[in-house]
């Protein structure tokens, strides 16, 4: 096999390689590869039946001679019994177990965008410019109205405030207090 054909035919695996799960939850494990396009089937199917009407021959080569006819009702017969078997044990629970991971993987992606979508929902941020009054401060809304900066930023994300003085603005607005609490207590 060359480079090429080793890395085609790992191309042709890849689209069966588990998703990746959320939460380090490990993946069922994946059955083995098997091409799921048409032809594909259709050759296997057609492969089976003709290596088993190929065995049935070989046998009937070695068994006494027989009837036609019961050459023939004993190929009909034993052709089914033998190739619905092969067939349930090589392609059918294969295929059922491919099925059954890849309907598990879609569930699993539905939930983890489920779980995305409720926790972006609960994401709430301010993004863009706010006009602010140069002066007071508030907060232009987009309908015009003028709303103070806490009521703004709590209506629009999940911040809350709580009030407090800084030093400069006690010492403008108290004075008295102000310098109280400078001077050392005697």
């Amino acid at each position: 096999m060359h480079d090429s054909d080793i890395s085609a035919e790992m191309d042709n695996h890849r689209d069966l390689s588990p998703p990746a799960h959320p939460g380090g939850r490990s993946a069922p494990p994946q059955p083995f590869p098997i091409r799921l396009e048409p032809y594909g089937l259709l050759a296997a199917i057609t492969f089976t039946i003709f290596l088993i009407e190929l065995l049935i021959m070989v046998v009937f080569q070695h068994l006494p001679h027989m009837p036609e006819y019961l050459a023939a009702l004993c190929d009909a017969l034993l052709l089914p019994a033998l190739v619905f078997p092969t067939l349930y044990h090589l392609l059918y629970k294969p295929l059922k177990q491919c099925v059954l991971f890849k309907e598990q993987a879609e569930r699993e992606k539905d939930l983890l965008i489920q779980d995305l979508r409720a926790a972006l929902s609960e994401v709430r941020a301010l993004e863009g410019i706010l006009p602010i009054c140069a002066s007071c401060k508030k907060i232009r809304d987009d309908r015009g109205y003028w709303h103070m900066v806490e009521a703004y930023i709590s209506a629009h994300s999940e911040a809350r405030f709580s009030h407090g003085i800084c030093p400069e603005c006690a010492e403008k607005l108290y004075p008295d207090i102000s310098n109280d609490l400078k001077s050392p207590n005697p």
